[in-house]
């Protein structure tokens, strides 16, 4: 790729106007130079090599701890990746593994539990902790005049006590994911009765017999189905119809919750009580729940 021959000792040296004029993203450019084959060969077959520099002045305004979304997914829920696409490449997987003694393939779909515990792990390796803070907003961004120092200003709430915080900055990165809100029902009883949970994490958090699982996406079908392998009688309620989560099941056959999941509702006589196309309209009193099937 002429970009990189152009730019060997540096990959921030190339020309960035002109790669992002190629048929493929910046992102996927980079993606590609660490992974240039699918499957993991190796510590020493890493195409790029890192070196720390004298740092820029950053700092990173997050709501929530690192590993963002991985830190929703249930415990022990495998991801939809090797565990080596799933890493930072200044900090290899593998090393990760190997530092922290812990007997893993990373060409293996990664647990939650352990992306996760890799993500903390890389901020303290590369010193990156204090530049953090998290429990921040980003609520308001303006532009300044160009000619009388930075060009930006914001503005950031913290959680919790309500502190506004105003920093400046040549630069701003705006890298929330692909959800930046979440997803709630907005109906009565939602975050006001005790039984209600917004979080599924493990199976014996929940000490009752019966359990109501509401979604219908890959957390919900795991939980569904560690759930009911634990004893519990599950009812999974779902807004959507039942040929678009079959669809989801088929196609996840390489997963083995999904290969679970699909025995279980081919059973005859079916454990999970499934309702499609049913929403949830309130959550009342001693364990009540209304919907409308």
């Amino acid at each position: 790729m002429p970009f990189v021959e152009a730019a060997p000792d540096d990959l921030m040296g190339m020309d960035m106007p002109a790669v992002a004029l190629i048929p493929v993203s910046p992102c996927d450019t980079f993606r590609l130079l660490h992974h240039p084959q699918r499957e993991y060969n190796g510590l020493d077959a890493y195409p790029m090599r890192w070196e720390k520099r004298a740092p820029l002045a950053w700092a990173l305004f997050t709501d929530g701890p690192p590993g963002g979304l991985g830190n929703d997914i249930p415990r022990n829920q495998l991801t939809l990746s090797p565990a080596h696409w799933m890493e930072l490449s200044a900090y290899p997987i593998a090393q990760f593994y190997k530092d922290h003694g812990l007997d893993r393939d990373p060409n293996d779909l990664v647990i939650k539990q352990d992306l996760v515990s890799y993500y903390h792990a890389l901020l303290e390796k590369l010193d990156l902790a204090s530049g953090i803070r998290e429990g921040w907003t980003i609520t308001s961004l303006s532009s300044r005049d160009a000619d009388s120092g930075p060009r930006f200003e914001l503005e950031a709430t913290r959680s919790g006590d309500s502190e506004i915080q105003t920093i400046t900055a040549n630069f701003v990165i705006y890298a929330v994911g692909p959800r930046t809100l979440k997803r709630r029902l907005d109906v009565p009883g939602e975050f006001n009765q005790p039984y209600v949970s917004r979080h599924y994490d493990h199976w014996d958090d929940f000490p009752g017999q019966r359990v109501m699982v509401v979604g219908g996406g890959r957390s919900a079908d795991w939980a569904a189905t560690e759930l009911h392998d634990n004893g519990r009688d599950v009812i999974y309620v779902m807004p959507q119809p039942q040929e678009r989560h079959l669809r989801l099941i088929e196609n996840s056959q390489y997963l083995p919750y999904y290969v679970r999941i699909n025995s279980v509702l081919a059973e005859e006589v079916r454990t999970i009580d499934t309702r499609y196309e049913t929403p949830v309209t309130s959550f009342r009193d001693d364990g009540r729940v209304w919907i409308n099937s």
